[in-house]
């Protein structure tokens, strides 16, 4: 059985997955390349980058029981320079939108809960891209 680590981490996952339309994504851990338009002129495509930062576990009580985990998924909304950037903060704010405030996403026994609105960051450029960070809280009780 998986440990509460990889549950969370399943559950957070399962969840961005399931964001529509589908977007190609860079999993943490795991080999990507960026998507190109196979039109005559190979143009990059957008793209999203996962990250996440949890903090230690807390006791609930003294003694043997629940902890909190708590921590917070970042997604990263890679797109290629171009639009203003107000298209771009629309498709990040879409993508924040798909966590809404006490989302309860289930995975094996675990229950990891939204604990507050995302925060669609502030973009900035890399290079030829802009990257606008979403910022989801999470908790859980086990």
């Amino acid at each position: 059985m998986p440990e509460i680590q990889t549950k969370i981490w399943m559950a957070l996952r399962t969840r961005i997955e399931a964001i529509s339309p589908a977007i190609p994504t860079a999993w943490p851990a795991e080999v990507f390349t960026p998507p190109v338009d196979s039109g005559s002129v190979p143009a990059p495509l957008p793209y999203l980058s996962i990250g996440k930062v949890t903090a230690p576990p807390q006791r609930v009580l003294i003694g043997r029981g629940k902890h909190w985990h708590t921590g917070s998924v970042t997604i990263v909304r890679v797109a290629p320079l171009g639009p203003p950037e107000e298209a771009h903060t629309e498709a990040a704010g879409k993508i924040a939108a798909h966590f809404p405030e006490d989302l309860l996403m289930p995975f094996m026994g675990v229950c990891v809960r939204v604990v507050s609105y995302p925060t669609v960051a502030d973009g900035y450029r890399d290079g030829g891209y802009w990257r606008v960070p979403i910022i989801i809280p999470w908790r859980v009780a086990a």
